[in-house]
């Protein structure tokens, strides 16, 4: 009975084209990873950032937003600051 669906399908086989018996996978090429591009820059500064640009310490920054003379917004547990609004505070 094995030999009959053989038949069958070496006969089905030929009808749609030539078979060729069982083929081997093809070998792939190794996947050269690509570099990711660079994050966008972000209109916003985290305190450390901002501390670093002044050359002060982060708890400098952190008194300034306390106290109402620095504008930022609180994302999580961080806070953000306006590049434009430090730039506005710093010529003031």
């Amino acid at each position: 009975m094995d030999s009959v669906i053989v038949a069958h399908l070496m006969e089905r086989a030929t009808h749609w084209g030539e078979w060729k018996g069982p083929q081997r996978a093809k070998e792939c090429k190794p996947r050269v990873p690509q570099p990711k591009p660079p994050p966008p820059a972000s209109p916003y500064l985290c305190v450390s950032e901002v501390a670093a640009f002044l050359r002060v310490h982060p708890s400098t920054i952190y008194r300034f937003i306390k106290g109402g003379q620095l504008r930022a917004l609180r994302v999580g547990g961080d806070w953000r600051i306006n590049k434009e609004q430090l730039d506005r505070w710093l010529n003031q």
